[in-house]
């Protein structure tokens, strides 16, 4: 486990950063569109999230916009760093799936945000993407 931190630790941080948002019940939609996100320098993207959102065939557009909002950014590298520990592909195919289908919930609601429903569209060619590679 020591490793694995001092492999990889300002991606960990990444993953606090939603494990707190989680835990403390904040409301990860509030900041996951631009209007209302933390805006990153794009340069400084982790490059695990990088990485997975250029396999995943995201355009470059696509990628700077999202990857610069803090909360897809840190959602984007939590995927990619479970892709990476999580050795059971079993377990990931349905963890995948879990999300794809918890994302479908309570779809009627967010139908005329076209923010939301691009940032759905960014995480289903992500997750599709980790399903397709197992």
């Amino acid at each position: 486990m020591i490793n694995i931190m001092l492999s990889y630790p300002c991606g960990l941080s990444y993953v606090r950063n939603i494990r707190n948002k989680a835990a403390h019940n904040s409301v990860i939609l509030n900041s996951i569109t631009n209007k209302s996100g933390i805006i990153l320098d794009i340069t400084r993207a982790n490059s695990l999230a990088s990485e997975l959102v250029i396999k995943a065939k995201v355009s470059r557009t696509v990628r700077r916009k999202k990857l610069s909002i803090s909360t897809i950014h840190d959602i984007t590298t939590t995927l990619a760093i479970y892709d990476t520990f999580i050795e059971s592909e079993t377990m990931k195919e349905r963890r995948y799936k879990e999300l794809l289908k918890r994302a479908q919930r309570e779809k009627e609601l967010y139908a005329q945000n076209d923010e939301i429903i691009s940032v759905y569209r960014y995480f289903n060619q992500i997750t599709n993407y980790l399903i397709e590679t197992l």
